[in-house]
Formats: structure tokens, sequence, C-alpha cells
């Protein structure tokens, strides 16, 4: 399964402490995917990708990171991305460049042209597949994307992620949505 996500997204943070809880009682494999809320919800001409300082972009160093380890430590990237959500979500202020700086050098993660490429390229995969959002769960290659947010970490994580599989290989099912 691929999911997009976007680490400064506060429901992508959810559902991934929701996948950590399923993962406590049975193995989830999920390709984490890069996908940028700035740049999908951006009202200038210019993409991200070709703007000046876009090493200064927080959640775009943190997708390069990710896109980098991907190429290079597979095995690794499962523990980045719990890190950089806990970094991102366990304190009160929003991260910083030095804090996104120091779990890059923790990962001995050195980051180059290609990987804000990659991180553009994921993106525009997920214009392709029509992701709105972050977490955009995609269940099977013919399979539309689905978007969800959690109010919380459900109380059976199982049988909730079950539904939500089931739901996600529904063809018949183009949206679901409740009130918030």
């Amino acid at each position: 399964m691929k999911v997009y996500i976007d680490f400064s997204c506060p429901f992508t943070n959810r559902f991934h402490s929701f996948v950590s809880a399923v993962n406590e009682e049975k193995s989830v494999d999920i390709e984490w995917c890069s996908f940028s809320l700035k740049e999908r919800n951006r009202s200038g001409d210019l993409p991200l990708w070709e703007q000046e300082e876009l090493d200064k972009e927080l959640t775009i160093l943190a997708l390069a990171g990710l896109e980098e380890l991907k190429q290079r430590d597979q095995a690794a990237v499962d523990a980045y991305v719990d890190d950089m959500f806990l970094a991102g979500h366990s304190q009160e202020a929003a991260p910083e460049l030095n804090d996104i700086q120091q779990l890059l050098d923790k990962y001995s993660i050195v980051l180059e042209q290609k990987h804000f490429e990659a991180v553009a390229a994921s993106h525009q995969r997920a214009d392709e597949l029509k992701v709105v959002g972050s977490p955009s769960l995609i269940a099977d290659a013919e399979l539309p994307p689905l978007f969800m947010k959690l109010d919380h970490v459900p109380e059976e994580p199982v049988a909730t992620w079950e539904r939500i599989l089931s739901v996600a290989r529904d063809t018949s099912v183009i949206e679901l949505k409740q009130p918030s």
C-alpha cells in the first residue's frame, strides 16, 4: 500500500500513530510517498519546486530526506518517518530548521538536487492519481486514492484498519464523509 504524506499535517501524524498501533498487532507494509500540501494549495504561478530557498522549506526538506533514504537505505525509512512525525508534532511549537537538520544528520542524509526532484516527481504522481490531501492511501494500483482524516486513534486499531482497507478496495465508493 502506498500512502502519500506531508509531515506537517496533523491528520497525517494521527494516521501515523494509528498505523503504529496497528503494527503492534499486525504487520502493515506501507510505502511512504511524498506529497506537499503547500504545493497543493499554492496560489502563485511558480511551482514550489522552482522557487528559491527551497532548502529552507521544512516540510520539503523532510520529504527530500525521505526520498534520499528510499533511494539509499530502505530499511531505515520507517524509523525516519517515526522520528520525523515525533519531531514535528510532539512539541508545542512547530519544528525549526535546526530540528529537521538534526534528523537528517542522524540518518546521514545528504540532500542533493535529485532528492528535491524526487519529491516533485512523487507529488506529480499524486496529482495524476488525483490525491487531494494527506494522508491519502492507495490500496491497489488500479484503485483511486482514499483521503482520510482520523479524529483520534481508534480503540480497536486492527478492526478499524480492516474496515478502511475494505472501503479503499471497494471501487463503488467514490467519497465517504462525516461532518466534522
